[in-house]
Formats: C-alpha cells, sequence, structure tokens
C-alpha cells in the first residue's frame, strides 16, 4: 500500500497476520485502546481464520474515520493492500507536537487501514496483539 505520507511505513506485527481486515470494534480499556480485527482479504481463498485483538494499553490520542475511503490512505491496486503501519515523524503526529509541546520525545502514530474505518493512533508503545 502506498500513503500520501511516505513517513508512514508498512508493520509487520511480530504473529502471522493477513494483509487486510475489517475494523469490527474499538473499545476503550482502562486508558487504553482494543482493536477487534477480521480478516477481509479481496479474494476470500487468502483470508485465513485469524481474528486479532490490537491492544495499546496506553494512548495519547486516535482519531477514527468511519469510511472505507479517505484520500491519504488509497491504493489503486487491491494487491498492494496493507492494514499495519507505524511512524515516527508522520505529518499526523507533527501536527500533535506543534499543538502539544509536552507530549513524550518517544512516540509513534500508528496507522490501523481496515476496508472499513481507519483508526489512527498516538502511543509510547508498539501494541499487544493476539487471535481471538
Amino acid at each position: 500500500m502506498q500513503v500520501k505520507d511516505k513517513s508512514l511505513t508498512k508493520w509487520i506485527p511480530p504473529i502471522e497476520v493477513d494483509k487486510v481486515y475489517d475494523i469490527d470494534n474499538i473499545q476503550w480499556d482502562k486508558g487504553g485502546i482494543i482493536l477487534h480485527l477480521s480478516p477481509d482479504d479481496i479474494k476470500r481463498e487468502n483470508r485465513s481464520s485469524n481474528h486479532l485483538s490490537v491492544h495499546w494499553d496506553s494512548v495519547i490520542c486516535y482519531q477514527v474515520t468511519y469510511e472505507s475511503f479517505r484520500p491519504d490512505c488509497w491504493i489503486p491496486n487491491p494487491e498492494d493492500a496493507w492494514t499495519f503501519f507505524v511512524s515516527s515523524s508522520s505529518e499526523y503526529l507533527t501536527c500533535a507536537r506543534t499543538n502539544n509541546p509536552t507530549l513524550p520525545n518517544t512516540l509513534f502514530h500508528f496507522a490501523v487501514i481496515g476496508t472499513n474505518i481507519i483508526v489512527d493512533i498516538l502511543a509510547e508503545k508498539y501494541p499487544e496483539i493476539n487471535y481471538l
């Protein structure tokens, strides 16, 4: 997947994951956030049964886009789709730092690009990912 913000790079989680997911649920948990994901490759034969829970135990802020299209995340070829991205210098993170200079020095912008929802998260640590 090519995103307009070139600082966002493909992040490969520490467990085996599908390329493409729907975001089924977003919930708060004691100051953190949990995403529940379901495989959603355009080709059914490429979908595993690996539903995921992605859990950040602490989040600085987040943004949810409730649609499958956002110009900065659009790809022309579905074969290039990917769900997980990370950056330590994205436009979103730079804007947050400009508006709040007290943010921690180590901060990551995670973009979880589902086929139905896009979630941007600013957090100090990588999330825990488990199969459901």
